[in-house]
């Protein structure tokens, strides 16, 4: 993957907020230096460890899907961006945060 590719899709669907974007399921849940976590009601499921294999976003919409009344979410947080997607349907994790980071 190049520096300009997003694991995003953009969704043909306008809501208030602009085009509405959902992460790929292929999208790796990492982002090397700062933090990646996938949260169920705030609490973390998962924190990136970079001793560990990668993981991806289809992993966690299985345990999503297993257990689905709750809030769950992605944050990807870098130095210049961070991302928070929140799953609002099956296979359906929406962008809902896009921010600047923590440089």
């Amino acid at each position: 993957m190049n520096k300009d590719q997003k694991n995003i899709e953009v969704v043909k669907e306008y809501t208030p907020f602009g085009w509405k974007k959902i992460a790929d399921m292929g999208m790796i849940i990492a982002v090397g230096f700062g933090d990646a976590t996938v949260t169920r009601d705030g609490e973390v499921v998962y924190q990136e460890n970079l001793y560990d294999d990668f993981h991806y976003l289809q992993e966690f919409e299985r345990m999503a899907s297993i257990d689905p009344d709750h809030d769950w979410r992605v944050r990807l947080r870098g130095p210049l961006y961070e991302e928070v997607y929140q799953r609002q349907g099956v296979g359906e994790w929406v962008l809902i945060y896009d921010g600047k980071g923590f440089a």
